[in-house]
């Protein structure tokens, strides 16, 4: 049987999405939407290309106790963010936060 290209990429786009799995910073299930965004382990400044898919809260607290020069250089797998203080502490305090949870005021007081 023969399908059209037109066909082909109807069919494409009617697939539902995968579900993402898990946040790879505090292991908690990721919800499609909102609270889920997109964290470069190299930022882009940096020459980085490669991204996951991480809670909003984890991605902000990343930014909020790096800058992105020591994200290249000492904090770019999920092991060494996690391993440090400030960051396990928060995936302490949010392990018991439904997926969803989002606050914006989640700033770090160490960086500056």
């Amino acid at each position: 049987m023969v399908v059209k290209r037109s066909q082909r990429a109807r069919t494409s786009w009617c697939l539902p999405p995968e579900p993402p799995g898990a946040c790879p910073l505090c292991a908690r299930p990721l919800v499609p939407g909102a609270s889920v965004d997109e964290h470069h382990l190299v930022p882009r400044s940096q020459g980085g290309v490669a991204k996951e898919k991480v809670h909003r809260i984890c991605h902000r607290k990343i930014h909020a106790t790096f800058n992105e020069k020591e994200l290249a250089r000492n904090f770019h797998s999920w092991e060494s963010l996690r391993a440090h203080p400030a960051i396990a502490d928060f995936i302490r305090w949010v392990a018991n936060k439904p997926p969803e949870f989002y606050r914006r005021n989640a700033a770090s007081s160490e960086r500056r």
